[in-house]
């Protein structure tokens, strides 16, 4: 995929940052995380952009028909893809494939939920379900928990970090603060 990414002409959606995601969901007390399966090979490729994901097999050359890991532009392709569906649904916030849909009540919750995976059925959206978590009160996403408590980092991200070892010289020191 290297000279393919070399030839794509970026659009640079604007990815959301986690402070975008806290606000979302800041309040909220009723969570489902809706994992879609294999989620870039379900968006379909252009005809005319194709041309670029060209390989080569023992039985001649083939293409992509569908968007594959290692495009660099997949992510935000796929981020503005599942926004453009999702947009206009209450109560849902997505990172890539993965689709958090949360409310302040249970009823709200459920409401939001059933127009999502409606949706989804309707684009003809594949879920992963073993991924899929529906109606928990408290959910970790990005590294972080949210619940009806608020939200704070994950345990076991807190642990790691407080079990780190100090550096002993400049290059670690400069590792740790990822300026290498």
């Amino acid at each position: 995929m290297r000279e393919a990414n070399k030839a794509i002409k970026r659009e640079r959606h604007p990815m959301p940052t986690i402070d975008d995601m806290i606000h979302d969901l800041n309040g909220a007390k009723f969570f489902s995380r809706i994992d879609l399966q294999q989620a870039f090979h379900q968006l379909e490729l252009d005809q005319d952009s194709r041309f670029i994901t060209t390989f080569s097999t023992h039985i001649g050359l083939r293409r992509f028909k569908r968007l594959m890991f290692g495009v660099n532009a997949a992510p935000e392709m796929f981020q503005q893809a599942l926004g453009s569906i999702l947009h206009d649904i209450e109560g849902v916030t997505h990172y890539i494939d993965d689709i958090i849909v949360h409310g302040k009540t249970k009823s709200e919750h459920d409401a939001s939920l059933k127009k999502t995976l409606d949706r989804l059925q309707e684009k003809g959206a594949k879920l992963n379900k073993e991924k899929c978590i529906f109606g928990v009160q408290q959910l970790s996403f990005l590294g972080h928990t949210f619940g009806r408590n608020g939200i704070s980092p994950e345990p076991q991200k807190v642990k790691a970090i407080a079990n780190i070892a100090p550096p002993t010289s400049v290059s670690e020191f400069r590792s740790f603060l990822g300026m290498t």
